[in-house]
């Protein structure tokens, strides 16, 4: 497996989305069952254990809930009360705990993006997000779904300055839909997008999806 060389990458777990509604009640994303862990558990766990050198993890209004699913782990915190509306709010907050965190320990030289409800994202796949950061020179590399851009996503310096000027109602594709030119895509399946109905969390809960997981993951 080739190493970091060096790069330190901040990653940055997004849990603060709103809640989804199953049989009629409404649940945190956040706190949803995937593994036997809850997925914010299991999007943290797996950052953890990728080339990043400092995690953060960006709670909503649900935090009070959340904060127990991080015991244990080496993982800073934050709170996007704002979150539920638009996630550029919370990878600035991230952002922004991240570089308090790491100026104690190096400073950064780039941050990964993972939204907490995309499971079948592993630990060495954000790491070729990493290498591929290193290998191409590109200041973004993105997940490619079809045609369109998504996450998880890694940013280099160049663009520090666009993510600490985000706000809730930013989108943060939109950064990297607005400079193809300096994107280095992974493409990735479909069904490596998020939950965002009850049908994509019966769907993800589904056995075929681990056999999967096993066929795609590298």
């Amino acid at each position: 497996m080739l190493h970091s060389r060096g790069l330190k990458t901040g990653g940055i777990v997004l849990a603060a989305q709103g809640p989804l509604r199953l049989n009629d009640r409404e649940k945190p994303k956040s706190l949803l069952r995937y593994g036997g862990k809850s997925l914010l558990r299991h999007a943290a766990e797996t950052m953890i254990a990728s080339q990043c050198k400092t995690v953060a993890a960006v709670l909503g209004a649900a935090a009070p809930e959340l904060h127990g699913e991080l015991l244990g782990l080496s993982i800073v915190s934050a709170i996007d009360p704002d979150g539920a509306t638009g996630g550029g709010s919370s990878v600035r907050i991230g952002f922004e705990t991240l570089l308090e965190h790491a100026g104690r320990t190096g400073g950064l030289d780039a941050v990964l993006l993972l939204p907490c409800d995309q499971p079948l994202i592993t630990a060495d796949r954000l790491d070729e997000f990493i290498y591929d950061h290193i290998i191409t020179g590109q200041p973004i590399v993105a997940a490619r779904y079809g045609p369109s851009f998504g996450l998880p996503a890694l940013f280099g310096k160049t663009y520090f300055p666009d993510l600490l000027s985000l706000h809730s109602n930013s989108d943060i594709t939109g950064i990297i839909h607005r400079h193809p030119e300096d994107v280095q895509a992974i493409s990735l399946p479909e069904h490596f997008t998020g939950i965002d109905t009850p049908e994509d969390y019966e769907r993800l809960r589904q056995p075929g999806n681990r056999n999967l997981l096993l066929r795609t993951q590298k």
